[in-house]
């Protein structure tokens, strides 16, 4: 993570917190998906089975946005789990999620997550991440084009970060990803031919 004192280069969406805050509400609402999973029942039965197993108190039946947006984290402690080799879930009840019921569990993490930063109908003009990601983007831009005017030699630059920037830099990019995981990254290539620079 940046620190605090270099926030902005991965984090710049919080500098406006209460702005990304209201956008980001408003996006998610706009999602055709994440509306239909609020009220499809195969899909209140998989947050419903999640309560029960987890006992997690955002998963309560009542506000069903909470429950989406908390299912996203449950999605999250799987991929942890599986990463690990490890039991996915573990509860009281001894009861394994089924591979139908993951799926479904992935398909609203990758929603909830795609509409983080890009526009629910895919309007890129309306997405944030020009807001989220324009300092890191610039960033990037400047390793780039120093190399190809000879300002510097380093031939390799990595920048590490979470899956929000990721979602946030895609935005800017005008990329929409349709599923994002662990080990999710964007490779840059500087590439020379007649005497052109291109990327």
């Amino acid at each position: 993570d940046a620190s605090s004192g270099d926030d902005r280069l991965f984090h710049e969406w919080k500098l406006n917190k209460e702005a990304y805050k209201t956008w980001k509400k408003e996006n998610l609402k706009r999602s055709d998906f994440l509306n239909y999973a609020k009220d499809a029942p195969e899909y209140n039965e998989l947050l419903d089975t999640l309560f029960e197993r987890l006992q997690e108190p955002k998963l309560a039946s009542g506000d069903e946005w909470r429950r989406l947006l908390a299912a996203k984290d449950v999605d999250t402690q799987v991929l942890i789990e599986e990463s690990h080799n490890r039991p996915i879930l573990p509860n009281e009840l001894g009861e394994e999620l089924s591979d139908k019921e993951q799926d479904m569990l992935r398909k609203i993490a990758d929603e909830v997550k795609r509409c983080w930063f890009g526009d629910a109908k895919g309007d890129f003009s309306l997405s944030y991440g020009r807001q989220a990601a324009g300092y890191l983007g610039h960033k990037i831009w400047r390793h780039l084009d120093e190399r190809a005017n000879d300002l510097c030699h380093q031939r390799f630059v990595q920048f590490s970060c979470h899956d929000t920037t990721m979602c946030a830099l895609a935005a800017h990019f005008g990329i929409e990803l349709e599923k994002i995981g662990f080990g999710a990254f964007f490779a840059l290539e500087l590439h020379e031919s007649e005497g052109s620079h291109f990327v």
